[in-house]
């Protein structure tokens, strides 16, 4: 039997899963994109709902989504770190403890939260980064 978290098949390479129709979102995903290249696909939520049935469409509304090649998966704060973290040694960093837990990770799931909960007006507030 898989784990909640798992992904009915492989994938060649992680696949970040995201709201398509979020300028905040597609923006930062764009950018992210730029920096891992090809090593990992981006996939906007309406198509990758219908490949994943599996997840609970709220989950792609709550956060981003990573699925990795086995099929498991992480979302929100840790996504972005796993995502940034072979070419971040700042994203090693707090993927590192992000997973041990504690303060940090209350604080970081907190700030995602929020921002998740604003992104229309933070798509105006960082339109010209």
């Amino acid at each position: 039997m898989k784990p909640e978290n798992q992904a009915p098949h492989r994938l060649n390479k992680p696949l970040v899963v995201y709201d398509g129709g979020c300028a905040f979102c597609s923006k930062w995903i764009g950018k992210s994109a730029r920096v891992t290249s090809d090593s990992i696909d981006y996939l906007p939520s309406a198509q990758a709902a219908r490949l994943f049935p599996q997840i609970p469409g709220n989950e792609f509304e709550r956060a981003v989504q990573l699925i990795r090649p086995d099929g498991s998966r992480c979302s929100g704060a840790e996504a972005v770190f796993e995502v940034g973290a072979p070419h971040s040694l700042v994203a090693r960093f707090l993927l590192r403890a992000y997973r041990r837990g504690g303060i940090l990770r209350a604080v970081v799931d907190f700030a995602y939260r929020f921002i998740a909960a604003n992104r229309k007006t933070l798509a105006f507030l960082t339109a010209r980064f």
